[in-house]
């Protein structure tokens, strides 16, 4: 008898070479569907629940992607995670998570990048994430190549 297995890499122990994503999400329901969809689409990831939880572990950790719900928990989880993420020596790539595809500028400074998140298409929030850690490591190679 053959049976398929599906093997999920645990967030505190990621295996090497795995691109590292934090989320950042207050709402339980939330944070557990997308941990499982990342991890299944082959990222590492750590979670916070709050802003100060989410700064301790962008200050130990570096990370390639850091993802942020702020519509699950408004007031503990706001814009100044993304400013702090941006600031880190190792610059990761920042997104906000969100159910509608906005076009205008919105909250000023908020996100560089705005991830669409439906839940019956799943390929394309894989697409755009795997595209954000991508367009991610060609700036860093770009900066450490001189001109």
């Amino acid at each position: 008898m053959i049976q398929n297995e599906i093997h999920l890499v645990p967030a505190h122990s990621p295996v090497q070479g795995l691109a590292r994503v934090l989320l950042i999400d207050g709402d339980a329901a939330s944070r557990i569907t997308m941990r499982t969809v990342l991890e299944v689409g082959g990222y590492a990831v750590q979670i916070a629940t709050t802003t100060v939880e989410a700064m301790e572990l962008l200050d130990s950790l570096e990370f390639e992607l850091v993802l942020c719900n702020p519509l699950s928990d408004p007031e503990r989880i706001d814009a100044a995670i993304l400013s702090y993420a941006r600031f880190q020596s190792y610059e990761p790539a920042t997104a906000v998570l969100t159910s509608i595809h906005c076009t205008g500028s919105g909250e000023e400074g908020l996100a560089r990048h705005q991830v669409l998140v439906e839940p019956q298409n799943l390929p394309d929030l894989l697409s755009q994430v795997a595209d954000l850690v991508g367009g991610r490591a060609l700036s860093r190679l770009e900066r450490q190549i001189p001109v």
